[in-house]
């Protein structure tokens, strides 16, 4: 997988289950939506701001409990939640089969990992995001966000492609 959520997801699908999410806000969006965003900015002739690249409607933002909890119905049987530190045994354990290998040290590694995940300080921010959502209100030619679950939903079936082909 290329990034972290990606590899989050498709390891979830591969065990069964997925570590227990911070008290936090996912603040994901898809990569066209952000370009298209940069694209408009940059052209905008407002450069003298700061431009948060998050849902312009923050009330529509999902938790990482509400996302995960969403992904974890889409899988049959639904997958489970367990704590970060089962989870990274589990994924070490039951990875791919090149992964078992270094067990110890993707124990270790994932451990690392998942530290800023157990910290129990997070919160459920809600980035400013004035600037962006004004310029952003004036494009005719931004793209359609699709709402979280729906995302989730297209991403699923990806995720779950990618699992079966390792």
């Amino acid at each position: 997988p290329a990034d972290g959520f990606q590899h989050l997801m498709v390891s979830a699908i591969r065990v069964g289950c997925y570590p227990s999410p911070p008290a936090a806000r996912c603040q994901i969006i898809p990569v066209d939506y952000a370009s298209s965003a940069i694209l408009q900015i940059a052209l905008s002739g407002h450069h003298s701001h700061a431009y948060n690249l998050v849902r312009p409607d923050q009330s529509h933002t999902l938790t990482w409990n509400e996302v995960l909890d969403t992904v974890a119905h889409y899988s049959s049987p639904p997958l489970k939640q367990v704590s970060p530190s089962e989870w990274a045994d589990i994924v070490a354990t039951h990875g791919q089969q090149r992964l078992k290998v270094a067990s110890s040290f993707l124990q270790d590694r994932l451990r690392e990992q998942l530290v800023y995940w157990e910290v129990e300080t997070m919160t459920k921010t809600v980035y400013e995001n004035a600037h962006s959502r004004r310029v952003l209100l004036e494009s005719a030619d931004m793209p359609e966000l699709p709402s979280m679950p729906a995302l989730l939903s297209t991403y699923f079936k990806v995720w779950q492609k990618q699992e079966q082909h390792r």
